[in-house]
């Protein structure tokens, strides 16, 4: 602020006394629960369903889930999903077992 906008350093700063940031609070966006899922090999909750996360890809300027349901594999835009973490694990082996052509 100082460096590259001193002409407006006064609004800045009161703007920044403003933002108030709490390291304990967590995030619960979208992606940050399907990173959390994958990460703890947890399920994720999609409206009455439960999910198993294998994968969060970037394609056409959104994030997918990669995930199995019953013995099937869907990919579908995280956006577009009601995405809750659940306390359920699933096993590791489940996850390597299928295979993401």
């Amino acid at each position: 602020i100082l460096k590259h906008h001193s002409n407006n350093q006064n609004t800045l700063l009161k703007y920044l006394d403003r933002f108030e940031v709490n390291s304990n609070k967590t995030s619960n966006t979208k992606t940050s629960i399907v990173s959390r899922a994958l990460n703890e090999n947890k399920y994720i909750q999609h409206n009455e369903s439960l999910l198993m996360p294998l994968a969060m890809n970037y394609q056409m300027f959104a994030f997918h889930l990669v995930y199995r349901m019953n013995n099937e594999i869907f990919i579908d835009d995280i956006n577009k999903m009601n995405l809750s973490l659940s306390n359920k694990q699933f096993d590791v082996q489940h996850k390597e077992d299928t295979q993401i052509y």
